[in-house]
């Protein structure tokens, strides 16, 4: 493949791919007078095929939100639905949670996404939109959305030798409501 051609395609699959999330785009309103609050934050992690309960993608969250801190949260990644598309893209769905090292509480994100393969041996590239559900402790009335978009090496690719890693940005609103 050409250069041009392999930009020009990826060009291709990232605007075919966003047009895959308009579901999800829509944020949600926060209820009045509570305020969203930005989530910024970077994700990383490896594929685990052993996790008890199944393959899932585990690691870490170190995510500010509002003006607070950055604080450190366990992710475990698991996928709840996958299709290999005949242009080499990958869309599906997944849930990641997320358990806030401190014992505040957890949320999950409920997540679709589109992998995106590079021009090289087993990198590819993720965007993911997917809304807050789930939570717990701090977070148990908690709504809100989150975007993705980051690289990782695919775990069914051989020759990956090792765990495959993976890193993304995360941004987002999250609107935490008391009861």
């Amino acid at each position: 493949m050409t250069p041009r051609f392999t930009c020009t395609l990826l060009a291709a699959l990232a605007l075919g791919a966003s047009s895959l999330f308009s579901p999800l785009q829509a944020k949600p309103q926060c209820p009045a007078p509570v305020p969203p609050l930005t989530l910024a934050g970077t994700i990383y992690g490896t594929f685990d095929p052993a996790n008890p309960g199944g393959p899932a993608w585990v690691g870490h969250l170190l995510v500010t939100i509002g003006d607070q801190a950055a604080q450190v949260a366990t992710i475990v990644d698991r996928n709840t639905g996958m299709v290999p598309n005949a242009n080499g893209t990958i869309t599906g769905s997944e849930t990641i949670s997320v358990t806030f090292a401190d014992g505040s509480g957890s949320f999950d994100i409920v997540a679709e996404f589109v992998v995106t393969p590079a021009a090289s041996p087993a990198l590819a590239y993720l965007n993911e939109t997917g809304k807050i559900a789930n939570g717990t402790g701090a977070y148990a009335h908690a709504s809100g959305w989150v975007f993705l978009h980051g690289p990782f090496l695919l775990p069914f690719t051989p020759p990956v030798q090792g765990p495959p890693q993976w890193i993304a940005e995360l941004h987002g609103e999250v609107c935490l409501k008391k009861r």
